[in-house]
């Protein structure tokens, strides 16, 4: 089989025997992928800086049957400033988690990818972004890439209503069952709003924290539940925010 050069997202790294890293990759051309890329932890090597975690690349490797193998990487953007704040480093890492998540071996999304790109440059070199709100506009645009896509009618008047995890979006009160999350016309809005818009859109905008936390809480338990799995990163942003002092 002959080698494939093609752009791609790193979205996961880890130690491999000695020398070596394993890297799971979202490329333009095959989807999610793993390879093995040798000697990429050597500080010295050509392949280090463009196989890190986030580091959008290009590569060529050659297809095998369990693990790709990296021949060249070139780094394109590094997204670097991201790793200097935790907070945003978790929340930065949770999108390459649900990517990870909802695609297989192979499988792949061209328009999925250029979000998380720009995702990742916003919050890199956009100094006003906030990765509270690009986070939740992913976790809705991820859910519908995956043809889960949440029903975000807002209700009816200026009443709360709910967010039912087995039902897959909103509900007036009364006819919630199962898990629900109340809330409110402005948040229901603001949910719509970051499903139909593109990403760029929200590269500079701003919303009430207490509305984002909302979005975040009721995403990540849908997706959750639609994945079977918990996600680690936001967990672990989670925690980050429950540990910090309040302000």
């Amino acid at each position: 089989m002959p080698a494939v050069k093609t752009r791609a997202l790193v979205l996961s790294e880890r130690p491999f025997q000695d020398r070596d890293r394993m890297v799971t990759l979202f490329t333009e051309e095959e989807g999610k992928i793993q390879a093995i890329v040798k000697g990429a932890r050597d500080p010295r090597s050509h392949l280090a800086a463009a196989t890190r975690l986030f580091a959008w690349s290009e590569f060529v490797y050659w297809p095998g049957k369990s693990f790709a193998r990296i021949q060249e990487a070139s780094l394109i953007d590094s997204f670097y400033s991201i790793s200097e704040d935790l907070d945003w480093m978790m929340l930065a890492s949770y999108p390459l988690e649900l990517t990870s998540a909802f695609y297989d071996e192979n499988q792949g999304d061209p328009q999925v990818l250029k979000i998380l790109v720009f995702l990742l440059f916003y919050l890199a070199h956009e100094p006003e972004a906030s990765p509270e709100l690009l986070a939740a506009a992913f976790q809705l645009k991820i859910a519908d890439a995956a043809g889960i896509r949440p029903e975000l009618e807002p209700p009816e008047g200026n009443g709360d209503a709910y967010f039912g995890i087995e039902e897959g979006g909103i509900t007036a009160a009364k006819d919630a069952e199962g898990y629900r999350y109340r809330i409110n016309r402005e948040t229901a809005v603001l949910m719509r709003r970051l499903l139909l818009r593109p990403i760029s859109d929200f590269k500079t905008e701003q919303a009430p924290s207490e509305r984002l936390d909302r979005i975040l809480e009721i995403m990540n338990h849908f997706l959750s539940d639609q994945a079977g799995r918990r996600f680690r990163t936001y967990e672990m942003y989670r925690e980050s925010r429950a540990a910090a002092p309040k302000k």
